[in-house]
Formats: C-alpha cells, sequence, structure tokens
C-alpha cells in the first residue's frame, strides 16, 4: 500500500520533468537554433464562415498581397459562404457596404484560396487584384490572380 507522501512526491518529480522538457524548445528557439515555422503542425490554415445575405447582387473584392485562385458557386438561399485557406498564412472574409452587399476576401501568406457560395439568383461580380475590371460570374467560375510588388518610394 503506497502512502500519500509517495504520491505527491511523485507527481511532484513528474511535473518539474514535464516543466524542464517544455522550457526546452522554447531556449533552442531564443538561440535561433531551430526554425519557428519547422515547429507548425499543418501548412495550410483554413477558416470558413457564412454570412446572412438577403440582396440581389454582391461584389466580391479580393484584396490580398498573396497570389491566389477564387472559385464562385452557387449555394442556398439566404446565405454565403466563404471557405478560405492559406499557406504558411491566414485568410478572412467580411460582408461589408451599404446594403451588405460587399464581400472583402483578405488574406497573407504564400498562397491563397477562397471557395465563396453565393445564393442562386444573386448577381455577382467580382474584383481580383492585377484586373483593373469588374468579371461577373455566371452560375460558376474560377478565378486566378497575381499579384506584384508594390513600387517603393524613394525616400526623401
Amino acid at each position: 500500500m503506497m502512502r500519500p507522501l509517495d504520491i505527491d512526491k511523485r507527481a511532484v518529480q513528474d511535473s518539474s520533468v514535464r516543466a524542464k522538457n517544455a522550457c526546452q524548445p522554447a531556449a533552442l528557439l531564443a538561440l535561433g537554433l531551430i526554425d519557428p515555422h519547422a515547429s507548425w503542425g499543418q501548412e495550410w490554415t483554413v477558416t470558413a464562415r457564412g454570412h446572412a445575405f438577403i440582396a440581389r447582387s454582391l461584389q466580391i473584392g479580393v484584396q490580398a498581397e498573396a497570389p491566389g485562385v477564387l472559385h464562385v458557386a452557387r449555394g442556398s438561399h439566404g446565405e454565403v459562404r466563404v471557405t478560405a485557406r492559406a499557406l504558411h498564412g491566414v485568410a478572412e472574409s467580411g460582408l461589408t457596404g451599404r446594403a451588405d452587399n460587399r464581400l472583402v476576401l483578405t488574406g497573407v501568406g504564400d498562397s491563397l484560396e477562397f471557395i465563396v457560395l453565393v445564393p442562386e439568383g444573386t448577381r455577382t461580380t467580382i474584383v481580383v487584384p492585377g484586373r483593373p475590371f469588374l468579371q461577373v460570374a455566371g452560375m460558376s467560375g474560377r478565378f486566378t490572380y497575381r499579384t506584384y510588388p508594390r513600387a517603393s518610394r524613394p525616400s526623401s
């Protein structure tokens, strides 16, 4: 039979070993001996959002500095659904505008991909980086875009 003192002694020893092992990666990272990106469990970050939507037209705008792909497909009434993924980064979406009829897709990372489900019967226009005009999506569409480095201003 074990005494309560023996159990507490082991618990203290186990917790001190765990704390010691938990500090080792942090120390190696601080010394620059390991790459912080190598510790990421996943390279892709995925987000999914649903936005209530009752308007008859929707403008989808991509505001990003990373190249990517936008997929548009028809979905159910009353809701715009967005699934986004970013390679080594994060991607998000938001519904804005005076009548909540403008969907903004944004993100940072090496590459972005957005899938947008728009209610059937909604007139959809697309604005992507690198193209100065609106594109009208039919029943569905795939839009690839590239971004270009911004010109730096000369220092005065």
